[in-house]
């Protein structure tokens, strides 16, 4: 979709030329028009981005490691599932999928999952565990700005077919929490507001009464914002490429921005559960890489040729998703029921 039909199409949606941030980012992934929504599969080496499941078929064992020692009792939904590379890797019974792609979704049903599009649509009665990965990322956030001693937020001015940014009066909801997380008056970077974010976790919450939360995404703990370099954690994929205007080429480039995982935590603790916030690599040792690796490097000595190189390649995929340079420096989140 052209940026001049996506602009046309904000405009007769919403009756006006100023729009929150948040809702454009919404509108850009989301909407019927939206990135996600589009035909071509996203998560895979021809699509615009990799994650983990796709890196190295292990990571999912080892998280089915970790889920194999909670002795869960009822079902366990993943959220955001893509085409379902994760679950693939899990071999769990009672699993539920959440993915807003219908593609996606299509390649789910074939497998057999139980899939809905949305975490309102499911029947069932428990979940013990919601779970995802690089999924916190792409809920859509708030942008705020501390200038002249005041908290604005930015908006998204649809000037004909031009979008540009104009800060506008934050609304009381994300200047609560900005309070509530402690968040430093600085004029030297913006901050992410994930009100969206607490409103998804606190549904789920209400919904199912999740006895666990498991999440890994990229981010950051508030001590370590002031050494990011970037005024601004908001960016764009698009066919593996980065750019750090979300404004440019909207609904053909997916949105995203590094999570505050103070925030997360403190969203948990609030109610009622008992935190863990380590990186990748750390949950990764604790649940059986290093039994994983150290098989796959003595199954790769006594091997030769064609089945050598298939499994150096695994082994790759392996170190890659515990890189503490890379994937494996990602934070990964636990949160249990008190």
């Amino acid at each position: 979709m052209s940026q001049a039909n996506f602009v046309e199409f904000l405009k007769q949606k919403y009756q006006t030329n100023l729009i929150y941030f948040d809702d454009f980012m919404n509108e850009s992934l989301y909407s019927e028009f939206g990135f996600f929504t589009k035909e071509k599969i996203r998560s895979e080496k021809s699509g615009d981005f990799l994650t983990s499941p796709e890196v190295s078929k292990y990571f999912g064992v080892i998280i089915g490691n970790w889920i194999k020692d909670q002795n869960f009792k009822t079902n366990i939904c993943e959220l955001g599932s893509g085409t379902g590379s994760l679950l693939d890797q899990l071999k769990y019974e009672k699993l539920i999928s959440i993915e807003r792609s219908l593609t996606a979704r299509n390649e789910l049903n074939k497998k057999g999952y139980k899939t809905f599009e949305e975490v309102n649509e499911i029947q069932e009665e428990k979940i013990d565990l919601f779970f995802g990965n690089e999924i916190l990322d792409n809920i859509p956030c708030s942008i705020g700005i501390f200038k002249e001693e005041k908290w604005f937020e930015k908006a998204v001015l649809i000037n004909e077919s031009k979008l540009s940014y104009q800060l506008v009066p934050i609304r009381e909801e994300n200047l609560n929490w900005i309070n509530q997380n402690e968040i430093n008056e600085s004029e030297d970077f913006e901050v992410e507001i994930q009100t969206r974010l607490d409103h998804f976790l606190l549904n789920c919450l209400d919904k199912f009464e999740p006895r666990n939360f498991l999440f890994f995404d990229y981010g950051f703990q508030n001590h370590e914002r002031p050494m990011r370099k970037y005024k601004s954690l908001v960016r764009t994929y698009k066919d593996h490429h980065l750019s750090v205007n979300p404004l440019e080429n909207p609904s053909n480039t997916d949105i995203t921005y590094d999570i505050n995982f103070s925030a997360v935590k403190n969203f948990f603790e609030r109610n009622g559960y008992k935190v863990s916030l380590k990186t990748q690599r750390e949950f990764l040792f604790e649940n059986g890489y290093e039994q994983i690796f150290n098989k796959a490097m003595l199954e790769y000595s006594q091997l030769e040729g064609i089945e050598q190189l298939i499994l150096n390649s695994e082994i790759v995929g392996l170190k890659a998703v515990a890189n503490d340079n890379g994937l494996g420096g990602f934070y990964c989140i636990e949160a249990e029921k008190l």
